[in-house]
């Protein structure tokens, strides 16, 4: 195998807070496995929410500004990749939590500046490859025309300047991808995304959202090439609606990244694993400047759904349900079941949508038991509940139905 021009790790949504020993320890292992896996990247990116600005975990909102997550984090960095270069980008949580106060926004603009000794913005040529790093600057992320203009410039200027290889655009929140539920990103603004649609030869890195390394929703292309990355240390594995809550350790990822011949391969890592995990990402900058797309709109219609088997059936007693983990030959598991509820009269009375247990499966646990989901309370009456399958993209297959009565 060629060795590539590039090699580069980046670790978003670290999240150290000030309080004694949370979070040190996941981050830690993180580093121990990162480093026996990858020896010596040429880069470490830390796209973001390096640190957690909060009081504590009963109060959501942050009234001070701390320094000491900072020296946790290069103090961990220091003894596990020593000498290798680092890029820091500056996400939501660097500023206080729910707190857009000028004062405390600015006195946590200076304690990055001074602990990371970086500037905000920045426009890198690392081993021939160009890096545009975008900050977020208060709490609460709202569009900013002006770093906009700088960046359009700068990756103009960057393509321009090396017409082949890719270009990375690294910044902590999402350009916005139209699959997600949660509301489009608001800290892009509609023209910026339209500059990057129109440059295949972007990708765009982000953190933020915490997405699984096995979601498919953590890369799409439209025009460029978008990939959201893991939570890294402190935090929970985030689905679309519904959040998965799990160990620390076992949300606990980040991600490999080659540059080799103008082409991007990225490797998941899972910390708990000990290891690569997941299917590699391979993004072809020249196909996709020919429209070949393998994660946009058309190749993800195209991603097998997940389907019950034949002799599955649910159980009810009206105030929950419990689904067997029995599915079809081939069949992927469901990251999502779909549940609906309607009446006599084929009204909906109750919709909800739930994670599965998808995570034990992409740890290689074989047998899992039933899930157990509680339902709302309805009036009394004949009701039949429908349990759908659903893949990460939400795509889903047949529903299994069952008639009961509530009392």
């Amino acid at each position: 195998m060629a060795q590539p021009e590039l090699r580069f790790v980046v670790l978003s949504d670290i999240h150290i807070p000030p309080f004694p020993n949370s979070g040190r320890k996941v981050f830690a292992h993180a580093l121990e496995v990162i480093a026996r896996t990858v020896p010596r990247p040429d880069l470490l990116i830390l796209d973001g929410d390096v640190v957690y600005q909060l009081d504590s975990w009963q109060d959501n909102v942050c009234r001070n500004v701390y320094e000491h997550p900072y020296d946790i984090v290069r103090d961990l960095l220091d003894q596990h990749f020593p000498g290798v270069p680092r890029m820091y980008v500056l996400g939501n949580h660097e500023f206080p939590q729910n707190n857009d106060d000028p004062v405390l926004t600015r006195q946590a603009l200076e304690v990055w500046l001074r602990k990371t000794c970086q500037p905000v913005r920045d426009h890198q040529v690392i081993g021939g490859i160009h890096f545009i790093k975008y900050p977020l600057l208060t709490w609460s992320m709202p569009p900013m025309p002006e770093q906009e203009a700088w960046a359009m410039a700068e990756l103009q200027a960057a393509l321009d300047a090396d017409p082949h290889n890719p270009v990375f655009f690294v910044s902590h929140d999402s350009t916005g991808d139209p699959s997600y539920l949660w509301p489009e990103s608001e800290s892009f603004t509609p023209e910026f995304r339209a500059f990057l649609r129109r440059h295949p030869r972007i990708v765009h890195l982000s953190g933020h959202r915490h997405m699984h390394i096995a979601d498919r929703q953590r890369i799409y292309q439209d025009g460029f090439t978008t990939i959201s990355l893991p939570c890294c240390s402190v935090g929970q594995i985030v689905l679309q609606v519904t959040h998965y809550p799990h160990g620390r350790f076992k949300a606990s990822q980040s991600m490999v990244f080659e540059v080799s011949g103008g082409r991007v391969t990225a490797q998941g890592i899972d910390h708990a694993l000990g290891g690569f995990a997941g299917e590699p990402l391979v993004i072809d900058t020249a196909a996709l400047a020919q429209g070949i797309a393998p994660y946009g709109d058309e190749a993800r219609r195209r991603v097998p759904v997940p389907e019950f088997a034949p002799d599955a059936e649910l159980t009810t007693d009206g105030t929950s349900v419990t689904v067997p983990q029995h599915f079809a030959d081939g069949s992927p598991f469901p990251f999502y079941y779909e549940i609906t509820v309607t009446d006599a009269a084929g009204q909906q009375a109750a919709f909800l949508r739930c994670s599965t247990d998808f995570d034990a499966v992409f740890r290689g646990q074989e047998a899992l038991p039933v899930q157990t989901y509680p339902l709302p309370a309805l009036p009394a009456g004949a009701y039949t509940l429908s349990v759908r399958p659903l893949n990460s993209l939400r795509m889903g297959g047949t529903a299994k139905n069952i008639a009961f009565t509530a009392e």
